[in-house]
């Protein structure tokens, strides 16, 4: 026997170290659950709240209650967005609970599950919502949700298992996805207990099947986590683990009865151990892909998950004028609408609840006088959007102060030049003469000749070397002309495709993403020299319900067959220049001055009007764009004042 010993110690070591190396691994885990995302539009603004329910569990399936926005990052279409607020979920929860009462689950098992979820109602908080559920051959509802917990625990005493009963599993779930919907999103979930599988008689049980029941629990009108106990050796993992999986959940097994108090225990703190993550987003209608990357102790997990977002409906900006502003002469009252809904018939503006003109197209202004109103008093400018019936769709203002106009600035008194016969000052007299007096005097005034020769002639080589810089560039850029291939014709180029300019174009712009659906793929073809780019319906080409995009905002000129891109620039009533409000953009860069479009770059004004450019005829390569940096200032922005 001893023989053995040594052998078997070596193997008992082996197998503790293989066991230790698994639980390490297991701890260096965290599982991060996203169960729903909802957007909600801000009020009267072009953006949305939304909200973002999850929670985080370590390798041993225990809430992790410490995060902090610190913690994550977060992404919307692959971009980062920053987060607003990140909290423990403090409102009530609402929870459906599903036992299994088939013939199997009779004698300890059902005494066990009654117990445990008896323990589990009455541990919910006050304002918490439960419903009670039953299946075997059929579901049935034992209580809908209520507040009452000693009733739904009352009722849950009451329960007993069908003799013979099968386990219609899937036709259970999918009544109490049906239920849970209804209730607050991110904070419902339902909580089934069985120990078999779906099937009778070696059929199938349900008319539903496991894929109807996902597919209703994951839809994003629905979005119902659901927690699967199973309890014995007969279940199937496979089709409870993929339950949780799918709907963000978790599945936890119970070999035996007396297990069961544990994991319904597990269950409410979980419950109680969700986060809310805020945020604002300045995207558009429609569906949007969410990605929150967690880093917890060096460990770092991340899941996705969609989320639409509805149609914004109508708001009002007031382009001017902005709240606050001082009023003392003759104004233009100018608003952007965006948003969808009902056809607008016509926008009505109001002084102090009184109408004072309206205006039935956009953009939507109106000139007024508010001089009529007492100085020092406040008046309230709002703007009424109606449809064809009179129906008010939005409604927005500004308050602005009646100040008496500025009082004139004086002008300068004439200043007499000097003749041979008028005396000079006293000051100027006693000044020279004590220059000239000094014996320093000569040597002062020739420094101070010197000092300006000096200047004069750094002035004059500074302005030559800029003209020899001028016709450096000047030299390179024909260089660059005269060097430049010829394109090669293929068989592609000879192809016709429908979509194929015309031949006086000299570009074409195509809309990849506007406030205004109707926009969206629409191409615009460049045949002007110099075309403009705007919300205002003067521009060559308009996006009016662009609200991010300025009246006047870009300007496209066509230079020596070549197409660059610059910002318009206006002038303010105080005579200082001013660019578009949320800028241009060139393949995500912010530009400065003017820019060489090339084929397939990707345009962006304001903060979402997406334009891609094409070109007629091959542009040239990367290197080329840098020679605009020898455009003076004046060349490379548009003065549209």
């Amino acid at each position: 026997m001893r023989r053995w010993h040594f052998p078997m110690v070596i193997i008992a070591l082996f197998a503790l170290t293989l066991l230790g190396a698994r639980t390490v691994a297991a701890q260096g885990e965290i599982r991060l659950n996203l169960f729903d995302a909802v957007a909600e539009p801000n009020p009267g603004a072009p953006t949305y709240q939304v909200k973002l329910y999850f929670s985080l569990l370590d390798s041993g399936g225990n809430p992790i209650k410490s995060l902090t926005a610190d913690d994550l990052t977060l992404k919307e279409d692959g971009q980062p967005v920053p987060v607003d607020s990140l909290d423990t979920i403090e409102e009530s929860v609402s929870v459906a609970v599903l036992l299994d009462t088939s013939g199997s689950m009779a004698g300890k098992k059902i005494e066990a599950a009654r117990e445990a979820a008896v323990e589990f109602i009455q541990n919910l908080k006050e304002g918490d919502r439960v419903a009670v559920l039953t299946f075997d051959t059929r579901p049935a509802i034992q209580i809908d949700f209520t507040e009452e917990h000693e009733a739904a625990s009352q009722n849950v005493e009451l329960i007993r298992p069908t003799p013979g009963g099968a386990t219609c599993l899937y036709d259970a779930l999918f009544q109490a996805v049906q239920m849970v919907a209804a209730e607050p999103v991110g904070r419902r979930a339902i909580l089934v207990l069985t120990d078999g599988v779906d099937e009778i008689n070696g059929r199938p049980c349900s008319t539903h099947s496991l894929e109807d029941v996902l597919a209703l629990a994951t839809n994003p009108a629905h979005r119902v986590p659901i927690y699967p106990i199973g309890l014995g050796n007969v279940v199937s993992e496979k089709v409870l683990d993929r339950l949780a999986r799918e709907t963000h959940a978790r599945a936890q097994y119970a070999p035996t009865p007396d297990q069961l108090g544990a994991l319904f225990g597990r269950m409410n703190d979980e419950l109680r151990s969700r986060y809310v993550l805020r945020y604002t987003s300045q995207a558009g209608g429609g569906s949007h892909t969410l990605t929150l990357e967690v880093r917890y102790r060096d460990i770092q997990e991340q899941a996705q998950i969609a989320v639409d977002f509805p149609p914004l409906p109508y708001f009002i900006l007031f382009d001017s004028p902005k709240d606050g502003e001082n009023a003392y002469k003759p104004l233009t009252i100018a608003i952007t609408v965006g948003g969808e809904g009902a056809s607008i018939k016509k926008v009505q503006f109001l002084a102090n609840g009184a109408p004072i003109g309206e205006d039935s197209d956009p953009p939507y202004t109106l000139e007024w006088d508010p001089t009529g109103y007492p100085e020092g008093t406040d008046i309230l400018i709002e703007a009424v959007l109606q449809d064809a019936t009179g129906t008010q769709l939005a409604r927005s203002g500004v308050t602005i102060h009646r100040v008496p106009p500025p009082t004139p600035t004086p002008l300068p008194t004439a200043i007499s030049t000097p003749t041979p016969s008028m005396a000079a000052p006293a000051s100027a007299k006693s000044w020279w003469a004590t220059l000239t007096a000094s014996p320093w005097g000569p040597f002062l005034l020739g420094g101070i000749s010197l000092l300006g020769m000096a200047l004069l002639v750094f002035i004059l080589v500074g302005a030559r070397r800029r003209k020899a810089r001028e016709a450096e560039r000047a030299r390179q850029w024909e260089a660059k002309l005269q060097a430049a291939p010829q394109a090669v014709e293929t068989d592609m180029e000879h192809t016709m495709d429908v979509l194929a300019p015309s031949s006086e174009a000299l570009g074409v712009l195509v809309v990849l993403q506007s406030e205004d659906p109707s926009m969206v793929n629409q191409r615009f073809e460049i045949t002007r020299s110099v075309t403009t780019l705007g919300r205002k319906s003067t521009n060559d080409i308009a996006f009016p319900r662009d609200m991010a995009v300025s009246r006047q905002h870009a300007v496209i000129e066509e230079r020596d067959g070549r197409l660059y891109l610059s910002e318009a620039v206006s002038v303010d009533e105080h005579g200082r220049p001013r660019r578009p409000t949320y800028g241009t953009f060139v393949n995500g860069h912010q530009i400065e001055a003017s820019v060489l479009l090339r084929d397939g770059d990707e345009i962006q004004l304001g903060k979402r009007l997406r334009l891609r450019f094409e070109a007629v005829q091959p542009m040239d390569s990367e290197e080329d764009r840098t020679i605009d940096q020898g455009f003076t200032d004046d060349d490379r922005t548009i003065n549209m004042g």
